[in-house]
């Protein structure tokens, strides 16, 4: 039997940490104590707890405009429970085929008028047009999809 995590409680200073290592996934333990205040005995002790407990992953954040992806829309979708049911297929498994996109950034499974929710990003209108005619609207088991297009990202 799967053994289930309680969870994990974070004070002041696991947040203070956490907050420098996502601005900077690759501070050094001096940099993380030097901007929160803490020791850096404190910070090593905490920096290895939230590894084990609450990190997942260090990552980079992509550019994408330089790497020319400008165009950010997010795509809700309509799923087809009739086609899915045929196929047994679940909403689960239409994200699974969404996310195999190159140009698919996340992909949700929502509660509500809609089943999945998409980010994609793309070169240009162009791009999208095709992204969404091409690709989206091929895959049995998308009934429809309403597109929100980003025009300036504040905060991801």
């Amino acid at each position: 039997m799967k053994k289930v995590r309680s969870v994990f409680k974070l004070d002041n200073a696991d947040m203070k940490i956490l907050k420098v290592l996502e601005n900077n996934s690759r501070a050094s333990l001096r940099q993380i104590a030097r901007k929160t205040g803490l020791s850096i005995t404190k910070v090593y002790n905490r920096y290895n707890k939230l590894k084990e407990e609450v990190i997942d992953k260090f990552t980079i954040k992509l550019n994408r405009e330089r790497v020319g992806l400008k165009f950010k829309a997010f795509i809700l979708i309509k799923t087809d429970h009739e086609i899915l049911k045929k196929k047994k297929m679940s909403q689960i498994d239409l994200a699974n085929i969404l996310k195999k996109y190159e140009f698919v950034h996340d992909v949700e499974v929502i509660v509500g008028e809609y089943d999945l929710f998409c980010s994609v990003f793309c070169k240009d209108v162009d791009e999208f047009n095709k992204v969404l005619f091409e690709y989206l609207h091929k895959i049995d088991g998308i009934e429809s999809t309403h597109t929100i297009v980003s025009i300036k990202t504040i905060k991801e």
